[in-house]
């Protein structure tokens, strides 16, 4: 929680300077993306089309691996699906320079599904609770007066706390992934702008684990999609 307050002030800090470093020639035009001082605030990841691929292993013997392909509007319906990255996301990025951007998105996610058996019985609830938080970097090339390109790297720290029911130890997932963001950005009308493209992440650290010492099981996740948003140039 200290690392993540930690980035939040710095990029206040760092915004709110080169805000009032800036010097335009009309202070009383609407900004453009990527505009030196000012802020963009997006959904991110709203909706589109996703392709993921988990490989688990346990004590280094590989345990298998799961694909799948989906299309998401707001989100999955459940974190224990494999496109655990596809979460919407609030995106909050101050423009240091122009075009440089530094920023960071943050996730939320909470559900629960039930299940009755066929024929009756007892029915059992699942319960999850995920959070993201994604620092970045990225820049804004204008390619044309109402389009540009706004590509984004960074880290997606994905934290999530399962309860299975049914009297089952509870599991929490941990993943850390590189994470790249490439989309295009359509202004529709001054100041807020449509986006849609590519979006990657893979991860180089990750694990479920079970509570009561049941074990770990080190998880692998790639993801790659195409993704759409909303994005506001404050």
């Amino acid at each position: 929680m200290k690392r993540l307050m930690g980035w939040c002030a710095l990029i206040a800090v760092v915004g709110f300077a080169a805000r009032a470093g800036a010097q335009t020639a009309d202070e009383t035009a609407e900004p453009t993306l990527g505009a030196q001082g000012h802020w963009a605030l997006s959904l991110e990841r709203a909706f589109g089309f996703d392709y993921s691929k988990q490989t688990s292993s346990l004590d280094g013997v590989d345990q298998g691996t799961s694909s799948a392909t989906s299309f998401s509007l707001l989100g999955n319906p459940t974190v224990t699906s494999l496109s655990v990255f596809t979460i919407p996301r609030v995106g909050f990025d101050a423009f240091v320079a122009p075009g440089l951007s530094i920023g960071a998105a943050f996730g939320i996610d909470h559900g629960s599904i039930d299940d009755t058996p066929a024929g009756g019985g007892t029915t059992t609830s699942e319960s999850f609770t995920a959070v993201l938080f994604a620092p970045r970097v990225g820049y804004v090339a204008h390619l044309a007066p109402a389009i540009s390109f706004w590509p984004r790297a960074g880290v997606s720290v994905f934290y999530a706390s399962i309860d299975p029911g049914a009297g089952l130890p509870s599991e929490s997932l941990k993943l850390i992934a590189a994470t790249v963001d490439a989309p295009l950005v359509f202004t529709l009308v001054p100041r807020v702008a449509f986006t849609f493209g590519p979006t990657f992440d893979i991860t180089f650290s990750g694990n479920i684990s079970a509570s009561g010492g049941a074990g770990t099981i080190d998880v692998s996740v790639l993801e790659i999609g195409v993704q759409a948003g909303l994005v506001v140039t404050l």
